[in-house]
């Protein structure tokens, strides 16, 4: 038989669609708006995650807190490449140097700022393409994705001036100081954020023309952009009329690098949403399966996504505010069962009970359970490469649907590797 889908063993093309996953209660609201609300104050409660818009500003915010968020990230080492050749230790000092440490006062007053372009958080103040082994695709420096709209604290300078140290919502690192706009002061901030009506990127990326700009922007998913009323935004903007568009306004920086924001024409239809999705196990699961086939994205590069990029953006789109990293994702509040130290027989029966759209998380990874069939437990995850049962190792760098009984590196089996499953309901 003739194929013409590449899928992993025992996947096949009817996986690829939500008729295969539903059941008759998908279409429940699972959380309501109010309620993942409150699920995200307990996540900044419970330290998972500083969000931004939740910072307390009487709050102080030392210097050894600071440093300890900055050093937590670690020092690029001597012998990874740049291209073809290490970097070298003068290149890594010179690195760390320009973080201008000694610079950071006993008391640090953040200041205010949105991310005007798609961009990323780094480990370091440095755009320098770092690989642990020459000819790598993996930017060991790439810390996350930012999305233009982001709201950001600004808590340290590079020496240059060139970065922002900031902390977005769910991640930290250094951000290029040009794709970051400042507010004149902390309530002009809060009132850009506290917009009632907004559009959200329901798909993992979609493109639109900044007429004003003259250049396509990508959005992705779980971006966040504030809606002007028709009465109140221009009739024309770039030479045409925004017949079938909303209108948001879209934050920009001027040639002080303070924030002043532009009107742009979004098409309404498929692909956005107004306000959040509504959170249900029909919707997360169709948002989950429209990832299938895309690029391995370490860090968000490529425009794309990684294993725990996926899932912040996925539960972004609904409202939720989670943390960037796995390992902090797996210590998520919700129905948390521990798998480790199960035998066979149990993981089954919890991975049975389990509901679809629940996290499942093995160290270094993390996907999204989709149901069973057949005797074999399904997910969907960014992947970079893993073995089939014959042992044959499979370069997948892709977002695919995979059975559990694939295997790591370490030729242990995921189902046998899953130490925690979160349901969030």
């Amino acid at each position: 038989m003739k194929r013409y889908i590449t899928l992993p063993e025992k996947v096949t093309p009817s996986m690829l669609h939500l008729s295969f996953w539903q059941d008759t209660s998908g279409g429940k609201v699972l959380l309501t708006g109010r309620e993942i609300q409150s699920y995200n104050r307990r996540c900044e409660a419970e330290s998972l995650c500083l969000s931004p818009l939740l910072w307390n500003r009487q709050e102080q915010f030392g210097r050894q807190r600071l440093l300890h968020l900055i050093e937590s990230m670690g020092q690029p080492k001597a012998e990874w490449y740049a291209g073809t050749a290490p970097i070298g230790q003068t290149t890594a000092g010179r690195i760390v140097s320009r973080m201008a440490l000694e610079s950071i006062p006993m008391q640090v007053s953040p200041e205010y700022g949105v991310a005007v372009s798609s961009t990323s958080a780094r480990l370091w103040p440095d755009d320098t393409f770092l690989t642990e082994k020459a000819g790598q695709s993996y930017d060991l420096s790439r810390q996350s994705e930012v999305r233009i709209n982001d709201p950001l604290l600004l808590l340290h300078r590079s020496d240059d001036g060139a970065w922002w140290f900031a902390q977005g919502p769910g991640f930290g690192g250094w951000i290029p100081a040009r794709d970051i706009a400042v507010f004149q002061d902390h309530q002009a901030w809060k009132a850009w954020f506290s917009r009632s009506m907004f559009l959200t990127v329901s798909r993992p990326v979609v493109y639109f023309e900044d007429s004003m700009a003259d250049h396509i922007l990508p959005l992705r998913m779980g971006t966040v952009l504030p809606l002007a009323e028709v009465s109140r935004s221009p009739e024309t903007i770039g030479h045409r009329m925004g017949d079938g568009c909303c209108t948001v306004l879209l934050p920009k920086r001027d040639s002080q690098g303070m924030f002043s924001f532009s009107y742009a024409f979004m098409p309404a239809g498929d692909g956005f949403t107004i306000g959040y999705g509504a959170y249900t196990a029909d919707e997360l699961l169709r948002r989950a399966l429209s990832f299938n086939g895309m690029r391995y994205g370490w860090g968000g590069d490529f425009g794309s996504y990684d294993c725990s990029g996926m899932i912040y953006a996925l539960f972004r789109g609904f409202g939720f505010s989670f943390p960037r990293n796995s390992a902090e994702q797996a210590e998520l509040p919700g129905k948390r069962r521990n798998l480790q130290g199960m035998g066979t027989d149990a993981r089954k029966r919890e991975l049975c009970a389990a509901a679809p759209g629940s996290l499942l998380y093995m160290p270094g990874h993390i996907c999204l359970y989709l149901g069973h069939y057949g005797g074999e437990f399904y997910a969907i995850s960014a992947v970079g490469s893993y073995m089939d049962e014959s042992g044959t190792r499979r370069e997948a760098q892709s977002v695919t649907i995979t059975p559990l009984s694939i295997r790591r590196g370490n030729g242990e089996s995921w189902f046998d590797s899953i130490t925690r499953i979160i349901t969030i309901r």
